[in-house]
């Protein structure tokens, strides 16, 4: 499914598709990367989907959640879209890219 600002879920193919496969989110210092869901990807919650990102080399875990840019979970209109962000379990301050 398309969301705003170039983010997007893509569930598995089939008639039971509850997995997701594919997506792209925003990270919370506005960078837009691909998620990974490699033996992750079905939802632990109502609102929220176990994945990772790469930065730096590194695989960083967190979930994938749909929201309204301004962080509302209340979808008025398209002047704040829903889109897919994610969140890490650290805080990408503590992830050292560098080595």
């Amino acid at each position: 499914m398309q969301y705003g600002n170039g983010t997007y879920l893509q569930l598995e193919s089939g008639p039971f598709a509850a997995r997701y496969v594919k997506g792209r989110a925003i990270l919370p210092n506005g960078e837009l990367r691909s998620l990974d869901f490699s033996g992750y990807g079905i939802p632990d919650t109502f609102f929220s989907v176990p994945c990772r990102v790469s930065l730096g080399g590194k695989k960083v875990r967190g979930w994938a959640t749909v929201e309204c840019v301004s962080g509302s979970t209340v979808y008025v209109d398209d002047s704040d879209p829903l889109v897919v962000k994610f969140f890490p379990f650290i805080t990408l301050e503590e992830i050292d890219t560098n080595n």
